[in-house]
């Protein structure tokens, strides 16, 4: 794994929340790409108060595959015991509704007990400007946090990691084969995932129907899985069999399983990720949207990175 890489978007470009650091992070992936010899176009779309800006490096036009990586960082967790499931849209919504439960309770603890001590705080002009103004901050806390969030501080496997992949994969192909493949970094939004409908639509637009490798979450974990939907059957046999390093387990799911996840959109799509199993055995990612994401296995980067070019190498020539 390129070490200068890896530190370059996990500690100067670690935090991609807001728009000022996305905006940051992607002219550095595009400085980086230009340097190995993409060129690179922004394909971007708002509807209401949603806004996406995804970066294409290569030629989205020309591309029998996409590597996507979503280059934006997921908002700090309350809860201590947060995981993302990358199969899961149902569960990643449940997971999301728990702090959400908790911040909504501490807003209602607070009210109640400041309206029980405002007799005691209460006994002059400055002790009631004092409340007030105590009143007025944290109910604007709270408001700021269910509107907005709070950027995670440490995004290693989630998904700086990915964004390593993409580029090691990116300067390990030929001349020729840059000209079919295509890397498009994606903004995944908080919960609607307009990005990948961006996406979507230019692929449409241009009547276009690639095969689309989206590197989740896949540097930690005790399995490494590829989820793949119908039309991505084929393609994601070949892309299985070029993982020699490690023993990458190959599920189908249908459309009702990717609803509300990143890749809900897409039609011939594959996701690699890597976790561990639950209860009812699907595939979880610990640590993520906290501080503990700070450690990634760089022999998992390696094997995906070999798989990816291998596999492109066999298909591309």
């Amino acid at each position: 794994m390129n070490q200068a890489i890896f530190q370059k978007y996990n500690q100067t470009y670690g935090v991609r929340y807001t728009k000022r650091q996305k905006r940051r992070a992607l002219d550095a992936i595009d400085a980086d790409f230009h340097v190995l010899g993409y060129d690179s176009t922004h394909i971007k779309g708002r509807f209401l108060f949603t806004k996406a800006d995804n970066l294409v490096c290569g030629n989205l036009k020309h591309a029998k595959t996409i590597i996507a990586v979503a280059y934006d960082t997921p908002q700090w967790s309350l809860w201590r015991y947060h995981r993302f499931y990358p199969f899961h849209g149902n569960a990643n919504r449940y997971q999301s509704v728990i702090p959400m439960m908790l911040c909504t309770t501490l807003f209602y603890a607070f009210a109640i007990l400041s309206a029980q001590m405002a007799g005691d705080l209460i006994q002059n002009e400055i002790g009631a400007l004092l409340y007030l103004w105590g009143i007025l901050v944290v109910t604007l806390f709270f408001c700021y946090f269910f509107m907005h969030g709070i950027a995670n501080r440490h995004n290693a496997n989630r998904y700086t990691a990915g964004i390593v992949a993409a580029y090691e994969i990116a300067a390990g192909l030929s001349k020729d084969q840059r000209r079919k493949v295509a890397f498009v970094f994606l903004q995944e939004g908080r919960i609607d995932h307009y990005g990948t409908k961006v996406l979507a639509d230019e692929l449409r637009k241009q009547n276009k129907n690639p095969d689309v490798i989206l590197l989740s979450a896949f540097a930690r974990g005790s399995v490494l899985r590829m989820g793949y939907k119908p039309a991505a059957k084929k393609a994601a046999q070949g892309l299985a069999l070029a993982c020699k390093s490690k023993q990458m387990e190959l599920i189908g799911y249908d459309q009702a399983q990717f609803r509300m996840t990143i890749v809900e959109q897409l039609e011939k799509v594959m996701v690699i990720a890597a976790g561990d199993l639950d209860h009812k055995q699907r595939l979880c990612v610990s640590d993520t949207a906290s501080g503990k994401d700070r450690q990634i296995n760089s022999e998992y980067v390696d094997t995906i990175v070999d798989t990816i070019l291998r596999y492109l190498r066999t298909i591309h020539g």
